[in-house]
């Protein structure tokens, strides 16, 4: 892999990164999605896909901590609001359906 010096300030190398745990912005010869290169070319190799990349590990944290929590003010107020308009709607078209019903039976031809 070839880049300018004054790209990254630390020298590069073309062996593989070491197998003890770095924080993400340490590792180094690393690319992860998402990251633009602007000039040059290079060669790459895909080291892990889906849920073994970073974003993937991320993400399981994230639903793995999604799963333990109890819903926030804000969804519980949600939840309230749907079934408050759920019962509202539904009233609403009892009542239109027996209006209906009703002028079907005195035969005046209301509608």
């Amino acid at each position: 892999m070839y880049t300018s010096p004054h790209t990254f300030p630390h020298a590069l190398t073309t062996s593989p990164p070491k197998n003890t745990p770095t924080p993400k912005q340490g590792k180094e010869n690393m690319l992860f999605a998402g990251t633009s290169i602007a000039y040059g070319s290079c060669v790459g190799i895909v080291t892990a896909i889906g849920m073994n990349t970073e974003l993937g590990k991320i993400h399981a944290q994230i639903q793995e901590a999604s799963e333990f929590e109890e819903d926030t003010p804000l969804k519980q107020k949600l939840n309230e609001f749907g079934e408050l308009l759920a019962q509202v709607s539904t009233r609403g078209v009892v009542w239109v359906g027996g209006m209906y019903g009703l002028c079907g039976l005195c035969g005046l031809g209301c509608l």
